[in-house]
């Protein structure tokens, strides 16, 4: 993912998308790949790029490993999608 990251970023300006990263606070050990180190690594490596039109959010779930974040974090990573959009200005409902 980090190479991919890198090469986007040599031809691209913008990247117009929501990410959502998240992994759990357990995930910490080399039995899970360094999931926390890497997902992290990642979350500021997208900031540090400074897309404009990129919405991201970053989480580490407490309490969660491996297993157990599986079903957790789709459900809050779609919780941002899925928000009432604010009102344009000067729009009437």
């Amino acid at each position: 993912m980090f190479k991919r990251e890198r090469a986007y970023a040599t031809t691209h300006k913008s990247l117009p998308a929501k990410v959502y990263l998240a992994a759990g606070a357990l995930e910490d050990d080399k039995h899970h790949d360094d999931m926390l180190r890497n997902t992290l690594a990642l979350a500021r490596a997208l900031k540090a790029r400074k897309y404009p039109d990129l919405q991201r959010q970053a989480q580490v779930i407490a309490g969660e490993e491996h297993l157990s974040v599986a079903p957790v974090s789709p459900t809050r990573g779609m919780r941002p999608l899925l928000a009432p959009r604010p009102a344009a200005p000067g729009a009437s409902g």
